[in-house]
């Protein structure tokens, strides 16, 4: 007996059954009204397809999280047979029962036969339809405090009156300055209010518990409200327009380049919702404008959300593609591991090349699927080189070189052509995850100091110009904080610049001087502590979750943090970074992943080496 019948059967109640649906019809839910009590309603078929059918019925769809929570609550549906559902779900549907007429609603947990994965595919393929046919997408965040929709409401007050961040930037000379925002505070004193009311962070808590929602990292809620006509945010019973909720996005990270850390500090336990709220706005105007989104950005945004089933991180983008779907089907028969091997054929085909390799990050096969398949069980555990889809890395380690590979007919081998430069000799521990979050000052202190053997070794016998500039490109990927590659002496370019401690203190390490310049005490004026701010957060991407590692020839490298002693440094020829791999058979290797060797990211290594590149095969 399932737990669902076990569930039914603890409080005598008779479980609903689905009747089959037709090629092209969804189930609508007819919500009663009411004020307290279980949800009831009736369910409703229409044949989605069919213009006639379809246009004369309206409707709205739910966007929501299903939770992890047990399904111990249930909704009463057609003669008295009841449906288990979620408490979240059950929060949403009181709320929404709370009127004088019947409410017609598509709620995926409700109008899909979750047991038949037939029908469950065939759902899933008609979701953009359903959605984008709805008269407005109604997006449950919880039922949690709802002082930040009353936040939202003034600002978007506001906005009506010509008042926004445009109007307001044209004010101030640099809107991330708090100096000019404080010398303008009679013309800001509005926004200022809105930030700031009194000395315990002001609306900020508010603010942080709205975005922290795990509505907002919700993989599904991307199609669901990039798709839609019109959508409104409900938070409790309260509701704001999603417009004013993306104008309120956008607010927070122009104007608050320290959204991270105010996030952290009351209480967040991912990076503010308002990123995420900027990128669906920008994701939905694209969608208008060119009719589709690109695959290869939009599966690496859903990497980091959260699903239900991993094999929705690939389902749940399908629907904002376009016709540019062939290479996957939405089969919830199929293994997570074939539907991540989809994926990584989806963006190898894109352009025919192995780019997507950087994007794996799965040297443990998790769930069966290849090292070299993204892991579409777990989000990145490390920032990769590239991201968002760009056309170009800023390296060229392999670049040019002849790329060649092919799949072997077990379905789990890739083979490719590849030079093995060099074996790690030393690992340092590695750097913890900063869950999309700037290292703190002391935090960074720390970093330094487990390198500390690795980088004496390294750096010993360099000059002081020299060891700057070595540990500068390492740490930073040889990015600077506009994401170009940094510049050279010749540029003008005072590498001691940033470790402006050396001549306040004396003679003192370059290990100490980088703590030091983390440290705000240490700084005078907004704007040297804004660019301290934009460092250390470039400094803790390329750093959390990797190790720091001394080859057997003297390099010196940022590697993943499951790199061991005696993996090797490979060039995969054709790309454009160094790779770690773990040697498990002759010649076959699982693919720890992406890598920063210095002195092996310009095609250094190709230049000075006798030997060719030979096959290797990745598990």
């Amino acid at each position: 007996m399932t737990s669902l019948l076990r569930k039914l059967k603890q409080y005598r109640l008779t479980p609903f059954e689905y009747t089959a649906l037709n090629a092209g019809e969804i189930r609508l839910l007819r919500l009663r009204p009411s004020s307290v009590g279980t949800p009831s309603g009736s369910l409703i078929t229409i044949n989605l397809q069919d213009s006639e059918d379809a246009g004369l019925i309206s409707y709205e769809a739910l966007s929501y999280v299903w939770g992890v929570e047990p399904p111990d609550r249930f909704i009463t549906l057609d003669n008295g047979r009841c449906l288990m559902i979620k408490p979240n779900l059950e929060a949403a549907l009181k709320v929404l029962s709370k009127g004088k007429t019947d409410r017609l609603l598509w709620i995926d947990s409700i109008c899909i036969n979750q047991g038949d994965l037939d029908e469950r595919s065939n759902q899933v393929r008609l979701m953009r339809k359903i959605y984008q046919q709805a008269q407005r997408v109604v997006i449950w965040v919880g039922a949690g405090k709802n002082s930040a929709t009353e936040i939202i409401n003034r600002f978007s007050g506001f906005q009506r009156q010509g008042k926004g961040h445009q109007w307001l930037s044209q004010h101030l000379d640099n809107p991330n300055n708090r100096t000019e925002t404080h010398r303008h505070r009679s013309l800001t004193a509005d926004y200022y209010e809105v930030e700031h009311v009194d000395h315990s962070g002001g609306h900020w808590p508010a603010l942080v518990e709205f975005f922290d929602r795990d509505w907002w990292q919700r993989v599904w809620v991307r199609q669901e409200l990039v798709v839609s006509r019109d959508a409104i945010v409900m938070s409790g019973p309260l509701s704001v327009p999603w417009t004013d909720v993306a104008a309120i996005c956008h607010w927070l990270k122009v104007w608050t380049p320290d959204l991270d850390a105010k996030t952290k500090i009351h209480g967040g336990r991912n990076r503010s919702g308002a990123y995420a709220g900027e990128d669906l706005e920008y994701f939905k105007q694209t969608l208008k404008t060119k009719g589709k989104l690109d695959f290869e950005a939009m599966f690496l945004h859903a990497r980091n959300c959260k699903a239900t089933d991993p094999r929705d991180k690939v389902y749940a983008i399908l629907g904002l593609l376009g016709d540019d779907t062939e290479d996957i089907v939405v089969d919830y028969s199929l293994n997570i591991d074939e539907v991540a091997k989809q994926a990584f054929t989806k963006l190898v085909s894109t352009n025919n090349r192995l780019e997507a390799l950087i994007f794996s990050q799965n040297p443990n096969r998790e769930q069966g699927i290849p090292s070299w398949a993204p892991n579409i069980c777990s989000p990145f555990n490390m920032r990769p080189s590239r991201l968002k889809g760009q056309s170009s890395s800023l390296y060229a380690a392999a670049k040019g070189s002849v790329e060649k590979f092919s799949f072997l007919a077990d379905g789990i081998t890739l083979r490719v052509k590849g030079l093995i430069f060099d074996t790690i000799k030393e690992v340092s521990k590695p750097v913890p995850y900063s869950h999309g979050m700037a290292l703190m000052g002391n935090q960074f202190d720390r970093v330094i100091s487990t390198w500390r053997h690795l980088l004496f070794t390294w750096l010993g016998t360099m000059d002081i110009d020299q060891k700057y500039e070595c540990l500068m490109r390492t740490i930073t990927y040889d990015r600077d904080i506009r994401g170009r590659r940094m510049g050279s002496r010749a540029n003008g370019l005072d590498w001691a610049a940033f470790f402006r401690f050396e001549h306040d203190f004396g003679a003192r390490t370059e290990f100490e001087y980088l703590a030091a310049a983390v440290h705000r005490s240490n700084f005078e004026g907004a704007e040297t502590d804004e660019a301290v701010d934009a460092w250390l957060r470039l400094c803790s991407e390329t750093v959390s979750n990797r190790r720091m590692v001394l080859t057997t020839n003297g390099k010196v490298g940022l590697v993943p943090a499951e790199t061991q002693s005696w993996d090797v440094a490979c060039l995969i020829m054709g790309l454009d970074v160094p790779f770690v791999l773990r040697k498990i058979g002759v010649d076959v290797y699982v693919l720890v992943g992406e890598a920063y060797f210095y002195g092996a990211m310009d095609g250094e290594v190709l230049a000075g080496a006798n030997f060719e590149a030979q096959d290797i095969l990745l598990k």
